[in-house]
């Protein structure tokens, strides 16, 4: 494939190798330059394209699987891009996605979601073709959706082949304002919002000025990045061929100037006529037709035009102005474009002595829409009438008339200098002012010829910003901004797209030449924007699926062993519970307890399988829930052995409600829950994607990760929480330090607070690297799920093996001596603050009138026993 350098040439080289190519290569045959798509009744009618059903027309061929892969197919040279990634049909942009859901299925959906972006088009050739090159690189290269601004531009794969665009706002600069407003995020906004414009000449760039630095605009438009695009543009004044040839004298300003030629210039170039002033002012019955105009116009676009090719050859008549012998100021007529334009003709006629002026329907300038300015040039050379019009290069139109009579030929004006250039920048020249005076400035400064400029691509600062945003990881932020800002093309683009397009247009194969002729001049040139920099490393993504990894499979099998351990478990406290070493540390604590654990177990599954907001949200209720009901019902158990414990030093009567318990641990539940509730509705636990880099920038690994909250004050609260409910677990640990020893727990549950700790503090690690960037949130949940699991099986393992070894193993664990019946290690008999326990029994606690014991008492304050309010009295308060 050949390759087209990107270097800038000269304006002189440029000039000589664009007017070899419009004069020696460009032939006269006629050409259909604008896209023609037969009518159809099946696929088979539209080679190498398909019926559209709705219209019964021929569908744009690159609607279904876009440039590139259409022309592999079609040349069959598909294996040439077996190892790259732009061998794929091209993603959809945001009018074919609606919800989320592709609204057609020729397109495929972009693997990252990035934001919208949209690009300004334009409705002259270059833009055109600039604008249809980039979203062939971002689309089916880089695989970034890409939409045009309603109005200015469609896309290169528009079904139905169409061209749209707002004649009467070229450069809607308020668009990539609003851009800059919204950050750059358009779906924000229903106003017209848009990123860039791809190619904008001198007059916008004039027009651009005002908003470089602009306070009121907040610098909305990028001064340091509008550079070129790599085509050069050239603008001025033009005339046919055959009126050089009969007026040599015309191809200069020189010749222009003066009274002398103010008769000659308003006689030879004549007021052109639309269709409607024809039958008007031209024929008696327009009806009945004559060779000019063969009917009435029957549409709003007919009465407009200039030239309708077989009904209306247009006419160029002698008005008012171009009378000099009743009008001493008469004046020819020029064919000028709106004043948006870079046109600035009334300075450049006025301070030049030209009798020249623009006489169309467009105020104030008199220029016509862009569409009428060839009407008219057509209706000239099927009149063979001479006319004088302001055109651009490079331009498609002008090619049809290379080597014929009405080929176009140049005025020179006075050489443009950097002094004419700056006054029309910064002087008092405004040329769309209501004020003629205004129009043409003070003085004779800004009325030099149109200098050749490489014209620029414009950028809103509201792009930059949101492809640079931090809130979006770097793997899968929008190369757009990077692509379009490297882009340069060759200054032989256009010529050679061009001409192209007119050969394509000599065929009756070939439904849109303009389409064509820009897909194959990219396919072709293909490895030169790839190996170059205007691809930015790294792209097309790869992107791969890792959610499965280690650490979510040990998460699930950990907490698996987590929640079997804690039922199990359960199973044996079931089966033992009316054993004494169960009954003094209360069943129905140890029931709840064991509860926690399997809901700390459930959390940690549910945070190592597939995420999204519901087990996101899961895996915080179920961890939160778990570590409160594993903690209350040993610090309430604890509290109430405290109270009992203190009582007895002092001969105090302490009475135990049995439903203080329930009330307690249901109003902390009850708060608990109501948090969470508030958490999930104003900001709660939530799906996100996350990506980083695989083995290369190319490859991007995907995760599901869950988001605790905008705010990091939900999930500060939850530590808090239970930091709290450790540090009271310590405290009444402490305190229980010289209970009897049957009820006294302390050892065991000191260790479990340890092995608590230690596990808080390993999660509060996790959190610390993920703050700081070090780890994804994927990854710190999956840490944090084993953590709480093994969390879970070390505080069973501590507090319940024991218990079921002294069950098992009595005598050694109670140094040879029953667990049933069994005295302290060193043979002395418990007692509770000098109160005798009865050698091998329950201790006997209450009064004789009460015979429960005190086992039975807290175990039934804390399970099914339906006895209201037990009194527990230690000594006789008479006696003290």
């Amino acid at each position: 494939m050949r390759k087209m350098a990107l270097k800038p040439i000269s304006i002189l080289f440029f000039n000589l190798v664009f007017g070899l190519l419009a004069f020696t290569i460009i032939d006269s045959a006629p050409a259909n330059l604008y896209p023609v798509y037969p009518e159809c009744s099946r696929n088979a009618d539209c080679k190498g394209s398909s019926c559209n059903a709705e219209t019964g027309q021929c569908m744009n061929p690159f609607y279904d699987k876009g440039c590139l892969q259409t022309m592999m197919e079609r040349r069959n040279e598909t294996h040439l891009f077996e190892n790259t990634r732009w061998h794929n049909v091209r993603v959809c942009n945001s009018t074919e996605i609606v919800d989320g859901t592709l609204r057609s299925g020729a397109c495929a959906k972009s693997q990252i979601d990035y934001f919208k972006t949209v690009m300004i088009g334009g409705n002259w050739d270059t833009a055109q073709s600039i604008g249809w090159l980039i979203e062939i690189l971002l689309t089916e290269v880089l695989e970034v959706p890409l939409s045009y601004l309603p109005g200015h531009g469609v896309s290169l794969y528009d079904k139905n082949g169409r061209y749209e665009y707002d004649g009467d706002n070229i450069y809607p600069w308020d668009a990539l304002i609003t851009a800059h407003e919204e950050g750059g995020i358009c779906e924000n906004t229903d106003k017209p919002c848009a990123h860039f414009m791809a190619d904008v000449w001198e007059g916008g760039m004039l027009s651009a000025s005002k908003y470089h630095g602009d306070k009121s605009n907040l610098g909305a438009i990028l001064p340091d990045a509008t550079s070129s695009n790599g085509v050069i543009g050239n603008m001025g004044y033009y005339i046919p061929t055959r009126t050089a040839k009969n007026f040599p004298k015309f191809v200069s300003f020189y010749g222009l100037q003066g009274e002398e030629s103010r008769k000659e210039i308003a006689s030879l170039f004549k007021t052109p006529t639309n269709w409607t002033n024809y039958c008007a002012l031209e024929i008696s019955d327009c009806e009945k037709g004559d060779d000019v105009a063969h009917r009435p116009p029957d549409s709003d676009e007919e009465k407009g035009s200039y030239f309708k090719e077989g009904l209306f050859t247009g006419y160029f008549r002698n008005d008012f102005s171009n009378n000099c012998d009743i009008n001493p100021n008469c004046t020819g007529h020029a064919i000028l474009p709106p004043c948006g334009w870079s046109v600035f003709s009334e300075a450049q006629f006025y301070w030049n002595n030209i009798s020249l002026t623009g006489k169309g329907p467009l105020k104030p300038s008199g220029g016509y829409e862009f569409k009428h300015i060839w009407e008219i040039y057509h209706a000239a050379n099927a009149t063979k009438s001479d006319v004088l019009m302001w055109n651009y290069s490079p331009d498609s139109i002008p090619e049809r008339y290379a080597n014929t009579d009405y080929q176009l030929q140049r005025v020179l004006f006075p050489e443009s200098t950097g002094e004419c250039e700056q006054f029309r920048v910064e002087g008092d020249l405004d040329k769309c002012s209501a004020d003629p005076e205004k129009r043409r400035g003070s003085d004779s400064r800004g009325a030099c010829d149109y200098g050749v400029k490489p014209i620029k691509k414009v950028f809103s600062r509201g792009f930059l910003t949101a492809s640079t945003s931090d809130d979006v990881p770097k793997p899968i932020r929008n190369p757009a901004f990077e692509l379009v800002k490297l882009l340069t093309v060759s200054p032989y683009a256009m010529p050679l797209i061009f001409q192209d397009w007119k050969e394509k247009g000599k065929t009756n194969t070939i439904f849109d030449p303009r389409r064509e002729a820009v897909c194959e001049y990219v396919y072709e040139n293909l490895d030169t924007f790839t190996e170059s920099i205007v691809i930015p490393y790294g792209y097309p993504r790869n992107i791969i699926d890792a959610d499965q990894t280690i650490l979510s499979t040990a998460g699930i099998v950990i907490g698996s062993l987590a929640f079997a351990t804690a039922i199990t478990t359960f199973s044996f406290v079931l089966k033992w519970r009316n054993l004494r070493i169960f009954k003094m540390a209360q069943v129905g604590t140890l029931y709840v307890t064991l509860t926690g654990y399997a809901f700390i177990a459930m959390g940690g599954i549910v945070g190592s399988s597939e995420l999204n907001t519901v087990t996101c949200t899961m895996n915080q209720w179920l961890l939160h829930i778990g570590y409160t009901l594993s903690f209350m019902p040993n610090l309430i158990k604890i509290s109430n052995i405290n109270r009992i414990n203190d009582a007895s030093v002092h001969f105090k009567r302490v009475t135990i409600d049995r439903e203080r318990f329930k009330k307690t641990l249901l109003l902390v539940m009850s708060l608990l829950v109501t948090y969470l509730i508030v958490w999930t509705a104003v900001d709660g636990p939530r799906d996100e994607m996350e990506f980083e880099y695989g083995s290369d920038e190319f490859t991007i690994l995907s995760r599901h990760g869950c988001s605790l909250g905008d705010s990091q004050v939900w999930r500060s609260l939850c530590f808090v929480w239970e930091c709290i409910l450790l540090v009271i677990a310590t405290v009444l640990t402490f305190q229980s330090y010289n209970v009897m020893e049957e009820l006294n727990e302390t050892r065991y549950f000191a260790f479990m607070i340890y092995s608590h700790f230690f596990f808080l503090l390993m999660r509060l690690l996790t959190f610390l690297l993920l703050n700081f960037d070090r780890i994804s949130s994927a990854t710190q949940l999956r840490i944090m799920s084993v953590l709480v699991s093994c969390d879970a099986i070390f505080a069973i393992l501590i507090y319940f093996v024991p218990k079921f070894l002294q069950v098992r193993m009595p005598e050694k664990m109670n140094g040879g001596k029953s667990s049933m019946n069994s005295q302290t290690s060193n043979g002395r008999r418990r007692i509770i603050t000098g109160i005798n326990i009865p050698a091998g029994g329950i201790p006997n606690l209450i009064r004789p009138k009460q015979e429960r014991v005190v086992s039975n008492l807290l175990d039934e304050s804390f399970s099914r026993a339906s006895i209201n309010d037990r009194q527990i009295s230690f000594g006789d308060t008479n006696s003290r």
